[in-house]
């Protein structure tokens, strides 16, 4: 009778509380279904039902609970309109990202902008009688054309 206690015990741990098997089949899919719905996110970055299912895809915990989708990373620009006003020292950010506009020399600006949600550089020459002074052009102070 002790035996049979000790058996049951040991039933009820592996149905509570995962698989033994570590090979896919029926049976266990099948305890696994018996057991409650209780999610979580695996390594992989995918939802189970419980931790059974896991285990059977041989996936760890990540967390308790659904996954959550990886964050958009939004490509923004600081600069009025497109990003290439070349009047103003810009600032992108996407992510954890961060670029500046800055002088490649004293009449190209290089300004940075968003195409496609990614940060992209651009050689732009100042216009006519400007120079490139931090990040942006400023009048007064280039060459004539």
């Amino acid at each position: 009778m002790a035996k049979e206690a000790l058996g049951a015990g040991i039933l009820f741990f592996v149905l509570a509380f995962g698989c033994v098997q570590q090979q896919p089949s029926q049976a266990n899919v099948t305890s696994c279904s018996d057991l409650r719905i209780n999610p979580i996110c695996g390594t992989d970055n995918k939802t189970y039902q419980n931790m059974c299912y896991a285990e059977l895809a041989n996936v760890t915990l990540a967390n308790l609970g659904e996954c959550q989708p990886p964050q958009q990373q939004t490509c923004n620009d600081s600069d009025i309109g497109e990003g290439q006003d070349v009047t103003v020292r810009g600032t992108i950010t996407n992510g954890l990202v961060t670029m500046q506009d800055v002088c490649l020399n004293e009449s190209v600006v290089v300004e940075y902008g968003c195409e496609n949600d990614t940060i992209t550089p651009y050689h732009v020459t100042c216009p006519p009688f400007y120079s490139c002074n931090d990040g942006r052009c400023v009048a007064g102070t280039g060459a004539q054309p």
